[in-house]
């Protein structure tokens, strides 16, 4: 869930045009670390689409809590692919 909402913030930032990667403890979460990657890019100019040129924002969130090797520590990592305008 950590990870999840890491993916969450990370879209609301990049579809309101903010910066959407960064490292931070979601609240709720404490001691689980959160890191999202967020790479942009442009696609073409789409004229069946009223000349819309979309965003691509390829997401990356990874959840660490605990030390590798600990008896407690966990790992996840989600990553999806945002199209915007829709």
């Amino acid at each position: 869930q950590a990870g999840r909402a890491g993916m969450d913030w990370a879209i609301s930032r990049a579809t309101n045009g903010q910066a959407c990667s960064g490292a931070f403890t979601p609240p709720g979460f404490d001691g689980f670390n959160v890191a999202v990657a967020c790479v942009t890019s442009t696609g073409t100019q789409l004229p069946e689409e009223n000349d819309k040129v979309p965003q691509f924002f390829q997401i990356t969130s990874t959840a660490q809590f605990g030390v590798p090797g600990g008896a407690d520590y966990t790992y996840g990592q989600l990553t999806a692919v945002v199209e915007w305008p829709p």
